[in-house]
């Protein structure tokens, strides 16, 4: 019985090996910075300006709820959430605006007495 002490493993591509290294490596000369820490927790109002803003926005004051809605925005902005509902209360803010404008001028305001 032989022992074969003095083989090597075969390298390079043949037939039943698979192309690991067909590229050269490129070392990685830049590195990431580290993540950012994250926010501190009961520092986070974008959930409370936003409802906030779309409430008022939507009731009773026009620009508070666009105060409100930019308040979330900044907010959504610093903590990295989604700014949906400061962008809500923002246009309900307008709207709430335009809409009391267009009654006032029309006569129609339910609360405005021309007597």
């Amino acid at each position: 019985m032989a022992v074969a002490a003095n083989r090597v493993a075969p390298t390079g591509r043949g037939p039943g090996r698979p192309a690991t290294h067909d590229r050269p490596e490129v070392p990685v000369t830049t590195a990431y910075p580290p993540p950012p820490p994250p926010p501190a927790r009961g520092r986070d109002r974008t959930t409370l300006w936003g409802v906030l803003g779309i409430v008022l926005g939507l009731i009773c004051c026009g620009i508070l709820g666009i105060i409100f809605g930019y308040l979330s925005l900044r907010d959504a902005r610093r903590n990295g959430q989604s700014p949906v509902l400061g962008y809500l209360a923002i246009v309900f803010g307008v709207i709430n605006i335009i809409g009391g404008s267009i009654l006032r001028l029309t006569g129609n305001y339910p609360f405005w007495n021309n007597d």
